[in-house]
């Protein structure tokens, strides 16, 4: 049966669309073509969509001349001929007003449509995956708002409000001090080569959000929840995991009245030893903790991006619980779909991962590999990352992580502050470590030229690296 558009809220939106000198522009920002539910309403949309952005004017009558070639198809014709007539006698009476505070309704209702209608078919193909992501990948698009007028001193100003709970710490001091570190909404990535320690830098990453009484969820695709439970149980009290480690030395910087760095000497730490007799103590000092922290383990390439929504909408139901901080480790090991295009795959998944971060105002972490010339390089620098280049674009904050084999003998590392959105870039700092008590930086000091001969002084200047 033929459209005959009587006022139902899709045909008042493709009105408005097409006849509104008012509305028109609006609607055309917020509602594609492709969100109509038929063919024919979707021809009309692009014509007066493409005409709008031609002359900054609806199409109007004109509408009879832009499709005239679609007007003489036969039945599809005939059927496009009395939809423009039904909206014709439409527009005469409609309210654009009324359409417009119904909109957000209207794309809310036709996105879900969709989806059901792509889950409906992948089911039937008998893709339960694909039938998950199509329901729940809408969830990733932010809530629309108008934004933020710059007269409304309580919106425009609102980046002043720099509360505690809202500080994230990047587990380096001297990169938290200067404004490089995890915020709402970003996606913050450090590379490095493999086995070089970013399993642990993320565990410094939560361990500092459970101090600053935050709450965390831990995801984990490389190691099991038991090994990451031990590695934070390390991190937090600093202990050693074998009595072989009682004894530890590590570098630390020493610094003048002013903080700048005078020398880099060594310290001997004695930890305490994780042993099975000291479980009860142990665990009252873990309740004690402020900050709450879920570990969360799944299989190497079966978590999707729809199975991750489900799980934080199962936390959120189910266990109230709603993370301040997404930690993945890592990402290259979620399930990217075809592998003859894994490289796109992997693009779109980080930029997914940035999506759910800004849905769900979250901080979002993450590791990625660098490629073969990471291995032998004396600085990693961002071209280095293994497999999509586009991971870098989407990141807001990008770290390297280096390390000579002489550096890891004595306990330092460096890190380059390679890309930051909203903050200086483009600088290394200086890092001192404790693998045995699990301390991916115990000390921090920029990288100046005094650091460097000193490092020099220590290592002899890595002569056995390329």
């Amino acid at each position: 049966m033929p459209p005959q558009l009587k006022g139902a809220l899709e045909d008042n939106v493709l009105t408005a669309l097409c006849w509104s000198d008012q509305h028109a522009a609006n609607v055309s920002m917020q509602v594609p073509a492709e969100l109509f539910a038929t063919r024919a309403y979707r021809e009309i949309a692009e014509k007066a969509i493409d005409h709008l952005q031609r002359y900054n004017i609806p199409p109007k009558g004109h509408l009879r001349d832009l499709l005239e070639d679609k007007l003489r198809r036969g039945d599809e014709g005939i059927l496009l001929k009395r939809t423009l007539d039904a909206m014709e006698e439409l527009q005469a009476n409609f309210q654009p007003e009324f359409v417009l505070e119904q909109l957000q309704h209207f794309i809310a209702m036709r996105k879900l449509s969709m989806a059901v209608e792509q889950a409906a078919d992948a089911l039937n193909e008998g893709d339960v995956d694909k039938a998950r992501e199509a329901l729940f990948e809408q969830d990733l698009a932010p809530k629309q708002t108008p934004g933020i007028w710059l007269n409304d001193p309580k919106r425009a100003l609102s980046f002043l409000d720099h509360r505690d709970e809202d500080f994230f710490s990047s587990d380096i001091d001297v990169l938290d001090d200067l404004g490089v570190r995890p915020r709402r909404k970003t996606l913050t990535l450090m590379i490095a080569a493999a086995k070089r320690g970013k399993s642990t830098w993320l565990v410094g990453v939560g361990k500092r959000a459970i101090l600053h009484h935050q709450k965390a969820l831990h995801i984990t695709l490389e190691n099991s929840e038991e090994l990451t439970s031990k590695r934070y149980t390390q991190a937090l009290f600093a202990m050693a995991a074998d009595s072989r480690d009682a004894s530890i030395r590590v570098p630390v910087f020493k610094r003048d009245s002013l903080g700048r760095c005078l020398s880099i000497e060594h310290d001997v730490l004695t930890p305490e030893v994780l042993r099975p007799e000291a479980r009860k103590q142990l665990g009252k000092r873990l309740s004690a903790l402020r900050g709450k922290l879920l570990i969360k383990e799944f299989p190497t390439s079966t978590l999707t991006i729809a199975q991750l929504n489900a799980y934080l909408d199962v936390l959120e139901r189910a266990e109230s619980f709603i993370p301040d901080l997404l930690i993945i480790d890592y990402p290259d090991l979620m399930a990217v779909g075809d592998v003859r295009d894994m490289r796109v795959n992997l693009g779109k998944l980080f930029a997914q991962l940035r999506g759910i971060g800004v849905a769900r105002n979250m901080a979002v972490v993450a590791v990625t590999q660098g490629n073969r010339s990471s291995d032998h390089a004396r600085t990693v620098t961002a071209g280095m990352v293994a497999e999509d280049w586009s991971k870098i674009g989407t990141a807001d904050t990008v770290l390297t992580y280096s390390q000579t084999s002489e550096e890891k003998e004595i306990g330092l590392a460096r890190v380059l502050v390679a890309a930051a959105r909203d903050a200086r870039d483009k600088y290394v700092v200086m890092i001192s470590q404790s693998y045995a008590t699990c301390q991916f930086c115990i000390d921090s000091v920029y990288m100046s030229k005094f650091v460097e001969s000193e490092v020099d002084r220590m290592t002899g200047n890595g002569k056995n690296e390329d």
